[in-house]
């Protein structure tokens, strides 16, 4: 169902923090922790952000971190036919039933917030049951060419800009 793509290199050089906290007591959690929810937000965000400059649009996708070490991005293959709630649903299964030999995922998808503001959303869940799911929303918006900061972004061949990353506790689906 879906396809393993290998590490993905960092798109724009950008990196994010995810600010991982363990528990209702909100203490920090390790640097080992940190970094695996880093790594996550990171690859996803990046591979977001190229599908959506080569394609306009990208159906939810999956990145996960191995027992191993290794970070790999799960995505559905092409139909047509299926929508994104669907595809979300598709790989929280997928991520179910193969959670044993995972350290962490992120499932990544592209939504509208309420403020009709369009955002890639990272929902990053860790096996470490003390640490609480987090949810990460990047809002981006099409580069307009005429306005200033369009004029910058488009020197990079970028159609899109990119705002600012908000997060929030999130619900576990995988390690519930």
């Amino acid at each position: 169902m879906a396809t393993d793509h290998p590490d993905q290199p960092g798109h724009d050089g950008h990196t994010h923090d995810a600010d991982v906290h363990a528990g209702p007591d909100d203490e920090v959690v390790d640097e080992r922790l940190q970094s695996e929810f880093d790594e996550l937000l990171n690859v996803g965000i990046d591979v977001a952000q190229q599908l959506l400059e080569e394609q306009g649009a990208f159906l939810p996708f999956a990145v996960a971190l191995t027992a191993e070490g290794e970070t790999q991005v799960m995505m559905l293959e092409d139909d047509e036919d299926i929508d994104g709630e669907e595809a979300l649903e598709a790989l929280v299964e997928e991520l179910t039933e193969n959670r044993d030999g995972l350290v962490g995922i992120a499932v990544v998808s592209d939504v509208l917030l309420d403020d009709d503001q369009d955002a890639i959303r990272v929902d990053i869940e860790h096996s470490d049951l003390a640490t609480e799911a987090m949810v990460m929303a990047l809002e981006y918006s099409p580069v307009d060419d005429s306005s200033p900061s369009g004029a910058e972004s488009a020197e990079d061949d970028t159609p899109y800009s990119y705002g600012e990353l908000l997060g929030s506790v999130g619900e576990r689906r995988i390690w519930a």
